[in-house]
């Protein structure tokens, strides 16, 4: 936790169990690598980036402690609306956004859609048009996607510029910062 925690933008040290947050992970030339959503649940800790390896190569880059083990998982991030047929997704849609919960082997983060708290969908993907509703929907709601947005490939250089104040912690020092 510590090592994270001085990697990302966000308040890591201080994450409880059972809740997750946004944070981003700069490079040391305050490049944005990745906006990463960190899970705490049963005492250890879930990733969830886009940029799988981009985010490994630079938290392997800053790694000096043998106590800091990556493991890399192949897991399905399942979107869950009213209704759904997944077993877990009246579960997944009673967390408030913040929460994490792990059961049955699923991990459920109630802020990996978008949607509001108690499930209330905001948008679907479609795949018949060419900008999906969700993709739509997290531009209507501000919320920053790496290649688009930010990321070495834009013009953008911080965080504040691309639009993610919202996973830095004010005052905290950080990488890139």
């Amino acid at each position: 936790l510590p090592f994270l925690h001085a990697m990302l933008s966000a308040e890591v040290s201080t994450l409880a169990d059972g809740r997750c947050v946004d944070a981003c992970l700069l490079t040391g030339a305050s490049d944005i690598t990745d906006l990463v959503t960190v899970a705490r649940a049963d005492g250890e800790l879930l990733a969830i980036c886009e940029a799988t390896d981009l985010v490994r190569a630079e938290l392997e880059k800053r790694r000096v402690t043998e106590d800091v083990v990556f493991v890399e998982s192949d897991l399905s991030v399942v979107d869950v609306s009213k209704g759904g047929d997944h077993a877990l997704a009246a579960d997944a849609l009673a967390l408030s956004r913040d929460a994490v919960v792990r059961r049955d082997g699923a991990w459920l983060l109630g802020g990996t859609s978008l949607r509001e708290d108690g499930g209330a969908r905001i948008a679907v993907a479609d795949a018949a048009s060419e900008t999906s509703a969700w993709d739509a929907a997290r531009i209507r709601a501000g919320r920053p996607r790496r290649g688009f947005e930010y990321g070495v490939e834009t013009e953008i250089g911080g965080p504040l510029e691309a639009g993610l104040a919202f996973a830095c912690a004010e005052g905290k020092c950080y990488l890139g910062a």
